[in-house]
């Protein structure tokens, strides 16, 4: 690019020189009593410091249009066909499906399972890191009776955990409920249903001030979630009434990538299409 005497484009207003000006100026007059052309480079060099080419619309960035909105706007209006294209993707490009089921091997592997350390009551100065081996061993033996029948669904708690991992990939996230069922003796037990992100009722949207609703979840003026609003069936198979469950009783697995996040889209968001162009030039 070409500059003028006083460091712009012939299109760009002229501004009064700043001392990082003078001291750049000053630096390329002394390296070109030696060497004028590499003196040359280094001025253009040092003016380009000066902005962000992300910022440059010129000719050639002149459709590149990005819009302006929260990290909340952005999901909302883009998360149902961004998911639909990747749930898509999954099922059919090889590419992708091996890319799911690497990243679930590397963060579950055989699963997370608890590591008890209850220290004795009896520790001693001399002795301050003696485990409770009997509360331990206890902890240990209701997980092993508990896991194998933890989702309310039937899995297994490894079984949710790689659950959860594969939508996190592909969906964004995925939202884990507590529930209490009936276990073969009739006692109430804590159960996990996994529910995907299509239950939130993303229609009912309102604001008042001190609490609105965004894309099926209720939150206050700090952006924490106080209850979702869920459909109990899946709305492609059945479109029912959405019922506020409290907060409390949700897992919200999702990755916050912007302060103004409310949920989490998909980790192949910017790659959807360069997948989808890659499935069919093979086809």
């Amino acid at each position: 690019m070409e500059y003028m005497k006083d460091g712009t484009t012939p299109r760009q207003e002229r501004k009064p020189p700043t001392v990082y000006d003078h001291i750049t100026k000053f630096i390329a007059k002394t390296i070109a009593v030696v060497a004028p052309e590499y003196a040359n480079k280094y001025y253009n060099q040092h003016l380009a410091l000066k902005k962000y080419t992300a910022a440059d619309r010129g000719a050639a960035y002149a459709n590149y249009k990005p819009g302006h909105s929260s990290g909340a706007q952005e999901i909302k209006g883009a998360w149902q066909r961004t998911t639909n294209a990747t749930r898509e993707l999954d099922r059919n490009n090889p590419h992708v499906s091996g890319m799911k089921q690497r990243f679930i091997t590397s963060l579950i592997g055989e699963g997370s399972f608890p590591r008890p350390k209850i220290l004795a009551q009896g520790a001693t100065a001399e002795n301050p890191y003696e485990f409770d081996i009997e509360k331990n061993l206890d902890i240990l033996n209701r997980w092993e009776k508990w896991a194998p029948i933890a989702g309310a669904n039937g899995d297994s708690i490894y079984q949710l955990q790689r659950l959860a991992a594969g939508h996190f990939f592909i969906d964004g996230g995925i939202l884990l409920r507590r529930v209490y069922v009936n276990d073969e003796n009739g006692k109430k037990q804590l159960a996990i249903e996994p529910i995907e992100l299509d239950h939130l009722d993303t229609a009912k949207d309102m604001d008042d001030g001190e609490t609105r609703i965004v894309g099926g979840k209720e939150l206050n003026i700090f952006n924490k979630v106080l209850a979702y609003w869920l459909k109990p069936r899946h709305p492609s198979e059945v479109d029912t009434e959405s019922v506020r469950i409290p907060a409390s009783e949700i897992i919200d697995i999702f990755d916050r990538q912007r302060a103004s996040d409310v949920g989490g889209i998909s980790r192949l968001a910017a790659s959807v299409m360069n997948f989808y162009n890659i499935g069919a030039l093979s086809q």
